[in-house]
């Protein structure tokens, strides 16, 4: 018995096309234009999110350097504010003699 009488053999090429064209259909099969299309859209997204990272790492690392310039300002008016207050502090208590009254001279 030869395979090629038999009905599925027959059947075997339309099938395969029916199946071809279904695929063509549900979208599973297209064409390589459309392919490369679609992933030049994608490296075109794709190295605008990468500019975009980068100029967002650039302004992340910007401001971190502006926040370490501004905790450096702070801490150096800390310490002026601090000196500040020890001299203020201390300015009444030179004026005052050991009874709690003016020194001589600071009456004249």
């Amino acid at each position: 018995m030869d395979l090629t009488s038999l009905p599925i053999v027959s059947g075997g090429a339309t099938a395969i096309l029916s199946m071809f064209v279904m695929l063509i259909f549900w979208g599973k099969i297209v064409p390589k234009s459309t392919v490369d299309d679609i992933r030049a859209q994608y490296e075109a997204e794709n190295n605008k999110l990468r500019a975009d990272v980068t100029e967002w790492k650039s302004a992340y690392n910007d401001e971190r350097n502006l926040t370490g310039e501004l905790v450096q300002q702070v801490r150096t008016l800390m310490e002026v504010a601090y000196t500040a207050d020890t001299v203020i502090s201390a300015l009444p208590a030179a004026g005052r003699n050991s009874s709690g009254g003016r020194d001589e001279m600071a009456s004249s």
